[in-house]
C-alpha cells in the first residue's frame, strides 16, 4: 500500500523489499555520520542543561560499553527533554546500536511528530516500519496518516490502506498484542459513510480476519462479533424481513376479514 504525503509517495516499492545486504538491522540504523561517531567511542556530549550528575554516568559507560541499556536508557530520556536538533543525534546513536528497538523508535517518532517535523517522520518511518515489528509503532504510524490526510478528500481512502498494510503480512496483523488496531480499524469501518451492505461485508471481513489467529481477549473479540451477527448476519435480515412481510399480510387479512364482516352485516340488515 502507498501513503501519498504532500503528493509524494510515502513509500516506493523497493522500501517494501527486505535489504540485499546487512539485513533488517542494518536498514533500520542507517545512523548519520555524527551518530555513527559517536558510537565508535565517543562520548556523547549533551548539552549543559541537561549534564547532571546522571548524565555525566551514562555518558562515561556508554563510552565504555555501547551495549549497556541502563546507561543508554538514561541518555535517551534526557534526550527527550532536548530540542529537536539535539535530541537527534542521541537518538540516532542509540539506534546505531539498537536499531531494532521498536519501543525507543516509538518515542523517537513520536516527538517528531509532535513537533510537526512530518517530512523527518516520513524518513524515520521509511526507515524502520518494515524491520521493527512492534505493536505500538505500527500503531503510531496509522495514526500520522491519520493526522496528515485529515480535510483531505482521500482521508478515509488513506486511512483505510494505512490499516491494512499494517495488519497484513508484512506487518503485525498477527501479532499477538495486535489486537487493539484490529478493533480500531473496525471502529473506523463502522464510522464510514457507505452503503450498509458493503459496510457489514468489510467488518465481517475484519471480524474473521483477526479470529483466524490467537491473539489477546479472544473471549471478548468473540463475544462482539457474535453480537455484530445477532444483529446484522444476513439470516438474521431475512428473518426480519419475513416478520416484516408477515406482519403486513396479517394485517392486509385482518382488514379483508373486517370488510367481510362489514359487508356481512350490511347484507343481513338489509
Amino acid at each position: 500500500f502507498f501513503f501519498f504525503f504532500s503528493n509524494r509517495p510515502f513509500m516506493s516499492a523497493p522500501l517494501l523489499q527486505p535489504p540485499s545486504e546487512g539485513g533488517a538491522a542494518a536498514a533500520a540504523a542507517a545512523p548519520p555520520a555524527a551518530a555513527a561517531a559517536a558510537t565508535a567511542g565517543r562520548e556523547l556530549l549533551l548539552p549543559a542543561s541537561v549534564r547532571n550528575e546522571k548524565a555525566l554516568w551514562a555518558e562515561r559507560i556508554v563510552a565504555q560499553d555501547k551495549y549497556n541499556t541502563d546507561a543508554w536508557d538514561v541518555l535517551f530520556g534526557e534526550a527527550m527533554r532536548l530540542p529537536l536538533t539535539q535530541m537527534e543525534p542521541v537518538c540516532e546513536a542509540f539506534l546505531a546500536v539498537f536499531p531494532t528497538a521498536g519501543w525507543h523508535w516509538k518515542r523517537y517518532i513520536d516527538r517528531v511528530m509532535r513537533e510537526k517535523a512530518y517530512d523527518k517522520v516520513e524518513a524515520l518511518f521509511k526507515r524502520c516500519l518494515l524491520h521493527v515489528p512492534n505493536v505500538d509503532l505500527w500503531r503510531l504510524y496509522v495514526q500520522f496518516v491519520h493526522d496528515t490526510t485529515t480535510g483531505r478528500p482521500d482521508h478515509a481512502e488513506k486511512v483505510r490502506e494505512a490499516y491494512e498494510f499494517t495488519l497484513s503480512e508484512n506487518g503485525v496483523g498477527l501479532d499477538y498484542n495486535s489486537t487493539v488496531i484490529w478493533q480500531n480499524y473496525i471502529a473506523f469501518l463502522r464510522a464510514q459513510e457507505a452503503l450498509e451492505g458493503k459496510k457489514i461485508v468489510d467488518v465481517r471481513k475484519a471480524y474473521t480476519r483477526m479470529l483466524d489467529a490467537p491473539r489477546t481477549h479472544m473471549q471478548q473479540i468473540l463475544a462482539e462479533y457474535t453480537e455484530f451477527e445477532k444483529v446484522w448476519s444476513y439470516e438474521n435480515l431475512e428473518t426480519k424481513a419475513l416478520r416484516k412481510q408477515k406482519k403486513k399480510m396479517r394485517k392486509m387479512q385482518q382488514e379483508k376479514l373486517l370488510t367481510a364482516e362489514v359487508f356481512c352485516y350490511r347484507s343481513l340488515k338489509l
